[in-house]
C-alpha cells in the first residue's frame, strides 16, 4: 500500500543560515545531510510518496531541490482571496474590525477611518488592496502581531 510523507521546509533547510558560533552554523548543514541520506533510502522504497512544501525555494539547497522530480508552484493569493484571508484572520483571533468594547476604534480601525478613500470600501477589501505580495502566512503574522499589540494596550490601560 502507498504511504505519503509530508515535509515542510523552513529555516532548518536553509543553506544560507548564519549564526555566531561555528557549531551552531554547522547544525543546519548536518540536518540537511542527514535528511538527504534518509531521502535517498526512502526513494528506494516503492509505494512511498514524498510531498514537501516551503515558501522560500530560493533558500533551499540545490541538492535538496534536485531530489524532487515534480515541482508545483502555488502563487501568491489574488486580491479577493487576500480579503477573505484578512476576514478569516480577524475571526480566528476574535477581533472585531468595527470597534472594541470601550467604543475605541477596533483593529486597524483608527488608521483606516482617517482615510478618505475608505468611505465606500469594506475594510477587508482595503487591507487586501494594501497587502499585495503578501502570502497567507504573512497576513496571519500581521494579525497575530496586531492582536498582541491590542492585548498589551489593554493590559497597560488596566495597570498591568
Amino acid at each position: 500500500s502507498a504511504r505519503m510523507l509530508f515535509v515542510q521546509f523552513s529555516v532548518t533547510a536553509n543553506r544560507n543560515t548564519t549564526s555566531p558560533s561555528a557549531e551552531m552554523s554547522s547544525t543546519p548543514a548536518s540536518l540537511l545531510g542527514e535528511f538527504l541520506i534518509a531521502l535517498s533510502q526512502l526513494s528506494k522504497n516503492q509505494g512511498v510518496i514524498l510531498v514537501a512544501a516551503t515558501n522560500k525555494t530560493s533558500a533551499l539547497d540545490p541538492a535538496l531541490l534536485r531530489r524532487f522530480t515534480t515541482k508545483v508552484l502555488i502563487g501568491l493569493p489574488d486580491c479577493e482571496t487576500r480579503a477573505a484571508m484578512w476576514e478569516n484572520c480577524f475571526l480566528s483571533y476574535g477581533m472585531d474590525h468595527q470597534a472594541d468594547r470601550d467604543n475605541q476604534p477596533g483593529f486597524f480601525g483608527a488608521a483606516i477611518a482617517q482615510s478618505q478613500s475608505m468611505k465606500n470600501t469594506d475594510i477587508f477589501e482595503f487591507l487586501a488592496e494594501q497587502s499585495k505580495g503578501l502570502s497567507g502566512s504573512d497576513i496571519q503574522v500581521v494579525c497575530r502581531r496586531a492582536w498582541l499589540s491590542n492585548i498589551r494596550r489593554l493590559l497597560r490601560r488596566h495597570g498591568f
